[in-house]
């Protein structure tokens, strides 16, 4: 078992797990240590490396998730924008019809002037 990338240091499991791995594959994979074989210890330390895993990839679906929201976003941000836009230019509706104020905006006739700063 290689040291799993973007660990760091002797503390982190998965370092120290591949580090007890490593070294009792190579130097006594017969032994027993702390009543366990080694393939015991390799079950017993099986659900941290497959979880961490499960992670990994989770991060990665979501990470996909999140910039597929955003690329619909853009494209259905620019489509309502486009049916404002056509309601606006639209000789029998425009920007003082009902439908404009039911979708939520403020007809130009509704609209207060700004405030002029005395002088």
């Amino acid at each position: 078992m290689s040291t799993p990338v973007g660990t760091a240091g002797i503390n982190c499991i998965l370092t120290r797990i591949s580090n007890l791995t490593t070294a009792w594959e190579e130097v006594a994979p017969e032994l027993v240590l702390a009543g366990m074989t080694l393939q015991e210890f390799k079950a017993a330390t099986a659900p941290t490396l497959t979880t961490r895993e499960n992670n990994r990839q989770l991060r990665a679906l979501l990470l996909a998730g999140v910039n597929a929201k955003r690329t619909a976003d853009r494209r259905s941000r620019k489509v309502a924008n486009q049916i404002v836009a056509a309601v606006k230019a639209d000789g029998n509706l425009g920007p003082d019809s009902a439908l404009y104020r039911a979708m939520g905006f403020i007809p130009n006739s509704e609209r207060k002037s700004p405030k002029q700063n005395p002088k």
